[in-house]
């Protein structure tokens, strides 16, 4: 994968199969996949591991927004 800097709209022009679009949230919501980029790597957790990834004195936004069948 590229460096973030460098991604254009073109990188996310792909196949994407109805059955892998989530429809419904997971029913353990900190299950859901995280994507982290951390010295120059890209690795996948749990959210529930996001914790370890934010600097001390984080200020965490959350909003309440409902899930759309979209992709991008």
């Amino acid at each position: 994968m590229q460096h973030p800097k460098h991604l254009s709209i073109a990188d996310f022009n792909y196949e994407l199969p109805d059955e892998r679009i989530a429809k419904y949230p997971l029913a353990e919501r900190d299950a859901s996949k995280l994507l982290v980029y951390q010295y120059g790597d890209i690795k996948t957790h749990t959210y529930a591991h996001i914790a370890h990834y934010l600097p001390a004195k984080s200020m965490l936004v959350f909003n309440n927004t409902k899930m759309v069948e979209a992709r991008l």
